[in-house]
């Protein structure tokens, strides 16, 4: 998108040089200008759909939210193969979403997070959960409380490396967790 855009503006800055536009006199500063248009509007995109994407990973309500808006435009859901007036349409709309606290799925997504963040192993056994699937389901996020609390199970169930402590720690933090929805 903005790689094209930029190609677009030296195209223009060529065609100005070549006295295509009545007046080139004014061209080049015009030329800045929409530079600079073109350089914030792709800053802008980029910022939005972080800012989506990192909501839909965080959320379960903002993806709840997300699907809802997407379908009734008629759209996919790929926030990044979306225009910044639609990003920016989706977080206006669903603020609330944004700041509602966590739901009991957003906290089983943050502990398998955390447990690969903790040990590299444990990472291990989460792409061999997923082995058969589609690659978005490494994202915990795209997995329903069921399949996170199987995930947990597998791997409390384990036996880490012997002297890997990190290991280890997963295989508590996910016990622990098992243990915490037993209770």
């Amino acid at each position: 998108g903005a790689e094209l855009l930029q190609r677009l503006v030296q195209m223009a800055a060529a065609m100005a040089a070549q006295g295509y536009f009545a007046s080139t006199a004014a061209a080049p500063q015009q030329l800045q200008q929409q530079q600079q248009c073109v350089a914030e509007t792709a800053e802008s995109f980029e910022a939005l759909a972080d800012r989506v994407t990192k909501a839909l990973n965080r959320s379960e309500r903002v993806r709840d939210a997300w699907r809802e808006f997407c379908a009734a435009h008629g759209q996919n859901e790929a926030p990044r193969s979306k225009a910044a007036a639609f990003l920016q349409s989706f977080l206006s709309v669903h603020a609330e979403a944004l700041d509602a606290p966590p739901t009991a799925l957003d906290g089983l997504v943050q502990v398998c997070k955390e447990v690969q963040r903790v040990s590299d192993w444990a990472t291990s056994v989460w792409v061999n959960f997923n082995s058969g699937w589609s690659k978005v389901f490494l994202n915990p996020a795209r997995h329903d409380a069921d399949s996170l609390v199987r995930f947990f199970s597998l791997l409390a169930q384990s036996s880490p490396p012997p002297g890997d402590a990190a290991a280890a720690q997963s295989v508590a933090i996910a016990s622990g967790t098992l243990s915490n929805l037993a209770t």
